[in-house]
């Protein structure tokens, strides 16, 4: 009898010390606040590469478009050379009917020199009219070279500047180049971290298992004890205490009912969510891949809403959401005037997203955005 009260004392006092949670943490709740610190670690992680996926989206973009001005600065110069080279034919060609007109001014196709010309003047007078003749044609033909010589100038002029502008977008290009080389670089190694991390994430996931079903399996354990004598005296009052105690572990598993959206919002919603598992790449726009704003631009697009390319423009269409999300919203991350990483409100807390190189579209918690956007 007497060990049957120590017994029950001990077990009472174990349980109070379990259920304290002021003086002591439990192996549970560190082993919970560990898991926490592993899990935020990876979100950290899996920012940063939403960034970095962000800025080398943004710098393809800029080299696109930079080769497309060397391709038509290219084609200028091809055209101001062209022009160049006409302009030395046609300065020539005048050279030549100069000296034609000459000739045949008064000796129809001789090529006697200009003093020849000269001497076989007849008279004074003569010789005065062969002279102010040739100086006519000399000066019409000198301004009709010289126009041409400085209509020369100014094509070389501006294939010069042309072929210097070329080489600054040779430059920039050569820039972007190195920067993107620096951003793969550093986002596989990002990527190692962030396989790290998740590894340590799952370990302290199974960790934290390992002390849940621990501490349950204890309980039982004092719960027994406690029971024990109490099912000797009155067999009927240990029910309710082990019914009870059994459906809370019930309650806890039951998943919450999602909320019911009504809309287009919803269609669009259904449509995103069927493209999960689809890999994330950098510029994608299509089923084969997708980026952040890539999924959105083209998930909206079937249903007849056309966004543009970019998160950064994104977030500047529709109106901002300062009430309760519905399905279909967009959610950015990061400046709400230039965010690095843009979702879709799925619904019941969730929302869906092509997050990071390396993963793929998928359905997830919604996490702190900065604005939220309705563009329906």
């Amino acid at each position: 009898m007497h060990k049957r009260i120590l017994s029950t004392v001990v077990a009472v006092g174990i349980i109070a010390t379990m259920g304290s949670t002021s003086v002591f943490a439990s192996p549970v709740q560190d082993a919970q606040s560990k898991l926490n610190a592993s899990h935020k670690n990876v979100q950290n992680l899996e920012d940063n590469i939403e960034k970095m996926d962000n800025q080398i989206e943004t710098i393809m973009n800029q080299r696109d478009s930079v080769n497309k001005k060397i391709s038509e600065a290219q084609s200028n110069i091809n055209e101001a050379q062209n022009d160049i080279e006409t302009s030395k034919d046609n300065i020539k060609e005048e050279k030549d009917k100069f000296a034609d007109r000459v000739r045949a001014l008064y000796i129809s196709g001789s090529t006697q020199s200009y003093v020849d010309i000269l001497l076989q003047s007849k008279s004074f007078s003569d010789m005065v009219s062969r002279i102010d003749a040739i100086k006519q044609i000399s000066d019409y033909d000198q301004k009709l070279v010289s126009d041409l010589k400085d209509s020369q100038n100014r094509i070389e002029a501006k294939k010069d500047k042309i072929v210097a502008d070329k080489q600054q977008l040779e430059a920039l290009n050569k820039e972007n180049s190195s920067k993107l080389k620096e951003l793969n670089d550093k986002k596989a190694q990002e990527n190692v971290l962030v396989a790290q991390a998740k590894a340590e994430e799952s370990k302290d996931a199974t960790a934290l298992k390992a002390q849940q079903d621990a501490e349950k399996a204890a309980q039982a354990k004092v719960l027994a004890l406690v029971s024990a004598p109490k099912t000797a005296a009155a067999p009927k009052a240990a029910a309710p205490i082990n019914r009870g105690t059994a459906s809370a572990p019930a309650q806890n598993r039951q998943a919450p009912t999602p909320s019911t959206f009504q809309g287009s919002g919803n269609d669009v919603v259904s449509f995103a969510v069927s493209f999960c598992g689809v890999p994330y790449v950098s510029g994608g726009t299509s089923p084969s891949g997708f980026d952040c704003s890539g999924l959105v631009q083209y998930c909206y697009a079937h249903f007849g809403v056309n966004l543009p390319r970019t998160t950064y423009d994104q977030v500047n269409v529709g109106t901002t959401v300062t009430g309760a999300l519905q399905p279909g919203d967009l959610l950015f991350f990061g400046s709400a005037s230039a965010p690095h990483h843009v979702a879709m409100y799925a619904g019941g807390g969730n929302m869906v997203e092509a997050p990071h190189t390396g993963a793929f579209v998928r359905v997830t918690p919604v996490r702190a955005y900065s604005i939220a956007k309705r563009v329906r």
